[in-house]
């Protein structure tokens, strides 16, 4: 299948280029774990919100501002991918299936059950829906909301299940503060290493995944 590559326009290069500058910020932040989770683990959450991040993150930080952080960040991306699907329409849809194409009945599955269930699917896949909600045209205000809520929902149960393995992650960051320089060596190539298969993988692409 070829690769679909629309003409974006001034308002579809504002978003990707937000979208890009999101993933700069969470490579950022993958390189530099170590550090960051040991000494300023929102920092850490607002650059990369992933949620290895935020397990590590629940045994350094408070639930109330890790969770405020988190669901900000993450609807910030939530906005974006919402606005791209919004300035390609189907396009977005066919530029995903190219991306994965053994996953296209799925994505067509996932795009009715959003049709139909708009705001229970924002919440629950706050993340996955964004795009598609763009697409399908639904009222911004009510995505923003009911993914921003799911984000939030998210965050809690990652912390908590960040709790529940508390004896292990503390561990784990006592081995982070004593082999500091070699972890953060080794999330420096592990980030160079995902920027370099990204690169590959949109090369020649209009949206930035």
């Amino acid at each position: 299948m070829s690769e679909i590559v629309p003409h974006p326009h001034t308002g579809a290069r504002r978003w990707i280029a937000a979208a890009t500058l999101l993933f700069a910020c969470n490579q950022v932040g993958v390189a530099m774990t170590a550090p960051l989770v040991t000494h300023a683990p929102l920092a850490l959450i607002a650059l990369s919100p992933l949620a290895r991040n935020l397990l590590l993150a629940s045994q350094a930080a408070p639930l109330l501002p890790l969770m405020l952080v988190a669901a900000s960040r993450r609807a910030i991306g939530s906005l974006v991918g919402y606005k791209l699907g919004a300035a390609y329409g189907q396009r977005a849809i066919g530029m995903m299936e190219v991306r994965a194409p053994r996953a296209t009945r799925l994505i067509r599955m996932f795009e009715r059950l959003f049709r139909r269930a708009d705001v229970l699917v924002s919440f629950l896949v706050p993340r996955g829906s964004a795009v598609v909600a763009g697409v399908a045209g639904m009222d911004p205000k009510a995505y923003m909301l009911a993914s921003t809520a799911g984000h939030a929902f998210w965050s809690v149960i990652t912390y908590l299940v960040g709790d529940w393995l508390s004896e292990h992650i503390k561990l784990l960051l006592v081995l982070i503060r004593q082999y500091m320089l070699e972890i953060t060596f080794g999330f420096i190539a592990l980030a160079a290493l995902q920027v370099l298969i990204h690169r590959m993988r949109t090369k020649g692409r209009a949206l930035p995944w």
